[in-house]
């Protein structure tokens, strides 16, 4: 099929103009428009839309599918593809590594394993009717100022993270949200696996999906009680991943499995349970991208395809403040945004100048 490859301009619109409204129907357009829902999406492993605009600025709109790889490997391919773009090559950076199932192999299906590879039938996740996603801006001191407030407990050297306390925060404002006060209401973290696996070597970056679910039902009773029962839910959680005789032992001899995300999803479907999915991609390279006329300015994120999920991006190359993306219900997404407690730790949108905004 190739890859979609497209060049366009627009003479008559400064890239602040779009950046500046925060409307995620605008950012949308920056993104090639094949495959812009998820009937046939699965067909297209790639495509990319550069646009130019009046002001000289320029975004960069790339569509990787996520069956073939996760956030990471995202990012390390444009930072490759900026690399050799520029005349780089490979020679700084890691060169990758597609063999994945080496350290993972397949899981042997049985037989009678009730499982329809060839099924057309979508993610239970993936949203059908599209609900309302909103990005969000909560500053260093505002997320310090949360941690203070919901994490006086703990002394600092075992402090959460910020990522730890803007997800707390956001799921009990969620939850306050949610008209499903009676279902059973779980979260979960996507964690990625490469930092925990000791066999990996460091001289090449794992292309594909090497991420998985820490799925935890933390307790909301009050504000104070909420962030330690968040926290330690979710870090036990993800404790179990990478112990002995965990989630990594398992998928790697083959006695363990992914089925307990699908099977966490169809309960999602079935209304058996409230979820709420958190990625946070703070930690990632996205800033790193360089193809000729310096790294990004702003990463940033368009419509979210899975429901009742939240992204949290890093603000800028230099800056700790967070962008959150958030998609809810469009009845929830109301509340939120009415909420005062949620709203007094928000920003406003910052000021961009002239600047090249590289989209993932």
């Amino acid at each position: 099929m190739g890859v979609p490859y497209i060049e366009a301009k627009v003479p008559s619109i400064y890239l602040s103009e779009v950046v500046h409204k925060a409307d995620m129907s605008l950012l949308d357009e920056l993104l090639p428009s094949h495959g812009n829902d998820h009937v046939g999406y699965d067909k297209l492993l790639l495509a990319i839309q550069v646009i130019t605009f009046a002001c000289g600025g320029v975004t960069i709109g790339i569509k990787m599918n996520h069956s073939i790889c996760d956030a990471f490997s995202k990012a390390m391919f444009v930072k490759t593809w900026a690399s050799m773009a520029r005349g780089g090559g490979q020679s700084l950076l890691p060169s990758p590594f597609f063999e994945i199932w080496k350290h993972f192999p397949p899981y042997p299906l049985k037989s009678s394993t009730n499982i329809n590879i060839a099924s057309k039938e979508p993610d239970s996740n993936i949203i059908t009717i599209r609900p309302v996603t909103k990005w969000f801006m909560f500053t260093k001191e505002m997320c310090n100022e949360l941690r203070s407030r919901l994490c006086s407990e703990y002394n600092y050297q075992n402090r959460p993270s910020l990522t730890m306390v803007l997800s707390s925060f956001i799921w009990s404002r969620v939850k306050l949200a949610s008209n499903d006060k009676t279902i059973p209401h779980e979260v979960y973290h996507a964690i990625n696996l490469r930092p925990k696996v000791d066999t990996l070597s460091k001289s090449y970056y794992y292309f594909g999906n090497m991420a998985v679910n820490a799925i935890a039902k933390p307790s909301l009773d009050n504000d104070k009680s909420l962030c330690h029962s968040f926290i330690t839910t979710i870090e036990d959680s993800i404790e179990k991943i990478s112990r002995k005789n965990g989630l990594i032992e398992g998928l790697q001899n083959g006695t363990q499995n992914l089925r307990y995300m699908m099977q966490h999803y169809k309960r999602v479907t079935k209304g058996e349970i409230v979820s709420l999915g958190f990625s946070s991609l703070r930690s990632l390279p996205l800033y790193e991208a360089d193809f000729g006329w310096g790294k990004p300015v702003w990463v940033t994120s368009a419509t979210l395809m899975y429901s009742t999920t939240v992204i949290m991006i890093p603000g800028g190359a230099s800056s700790d403040d967070t962008y959150v993306y958030i998609n809810l219900k469009p009845d929830q997404m109301a509340k939120l945004q009415a909420d005062q407690e949620f709203m007094s730790f928000v920003s406003k949108c910052p000021t961009f100048g002239t600047f090249v905004s590289s989209k993932i």
